[in-house]
């Protein structure tokens, strides 16, 4: 392996089943779309500090940015900036007790620690800027993966959020919630079977990520089995009325613009939920001025961690 010239930078994003970390070097005399070129991809488990403790979180971290590292064959390093977005971070004082672990570890010289959907807003801004298009406020980030969540910003910098209860409260509007919902109604699904079978012998229940895991077969199911196609109707009725919270929260109206931007699996590996929500967002008064599908929320990260090299973070 060769040493690493400066300087890199690191974006991570942790949710409740994977955590992603890429690697980058920053161009400063870049004239494409982003300041960087991305040179190495690692992949872990989940990286849930609330419901995983800090320690195991920051083991999954170091992981995938190891991962990352040989990727780009890379020898590793203290890089500049690491941005991460970690699902159960959004309290401060967890952020802050993961934020003084990675510097603890020495993997960079500075660190932010936020939630898993505002990076989510930093790469959909980005996006946004690259056609040229000025976001409307109040601009919200729908988040639905293993778990799911909204997060709003309005025009003065205020944020509001709903959702994100987690599986011990249903978590609505979440894949756990759509693969909880067909374990109960019984779906004739050979994922079902095969789930249940594997919980037996064990003789425990099933994991949360392995539940969530049934979402995607559900809604592939949506135009053949009215079962399928119920469970994911009520499961879009949660996430507009995310939306609708934290919009109102914001000073939204019906009938006033909005930025909508959607992450997280459910939204972004099948079109049926996401335009079941739009479909129901519209006929509560509420079109979207822009909607920005953001399959790799790491960029917003990356473009975080760039920023704190530039003074703005």
């Amino acid at each position: 392996m060769t040493e690493a010239p400066e300087p890199f930078i690191i974006g991570v994003d942790g949710g409740g089943t994977k955590t992603h970390a890429w690697l980058a070097c920053v161009d400063r005399d870049a004239t494409g779309q982003l300041p960087f070129t991305v040179l190495g991809k690692g992949r872990a488990g989940p990286a849930n500090p609330a419901s995983l403790g800090v320690e195991r979180c920051i083991e999954t971290v170091a992981e995938a940015v190891r991962v990352a590292f040989t990727d780009a064959g890379i020898a590793r390093c203290e890089v500049a900036a690491l941005s991460a977005g970690l699902a159960g971070a959004g309290q401060a004082v967890i952020a802050e007790q993961v934020c003084g672990s990675l510097r603890a570890s020495h993997i960079a010289e500075r660190i932010t620690v936020a939630d898993d959907v505002s990076p989510a807003w930093r790469a959909a801004r980005e996006t946004l800027q690259a056609q040229g298009v000025e976001p409307a406020y109040p601009a919200i980030v729908l988040a639905s993966g293993t778990g799911a969540i909204a997060w709003g910003i309005d025009a003065r910098g205020g944020t509001a959020r709903a959702g994100g209860l987690g599986p011990q409260h249903g978590d609505p509007g979440s894949g756990y919630a759509i693969g909880q919902a067909a374990l109960d109604a019984g779906l004739d699904l050979p994922e079902i079977v095969t789930l249940r079978r594997a919980s037996l012998d064990a003789g425990a229940p099933s994991k949360v990520t392995d539940i969530a895991g049934l979402a995607r077969a559900v809604i592939e199911q949506c135009d053949k089995m009215p079962a399928a196609r119920a469970i994911v109707e009520r499961i879009a009725d949660d996430l507009c009325a995310f939306i609708c919270d934290v919009a109102g929260q914001l000073g939204g109206e019906p009938g006033a613009g909005l930025s909508l931007v959607m992450t997280g699996s459910v939204l972004c590996q099948a079109s049926d939920v996401s335009e079941t929500v739009i479909s129901k967002l519209i006929s509560r008064g509420y079109k979207p001025t822009t909607t920005t599908r953001i399959a790799d929320p790491v960029l917003g990260s990356l473009l975080s961690a760039w920023d704190m090299l530039r003074g703005r973070g």
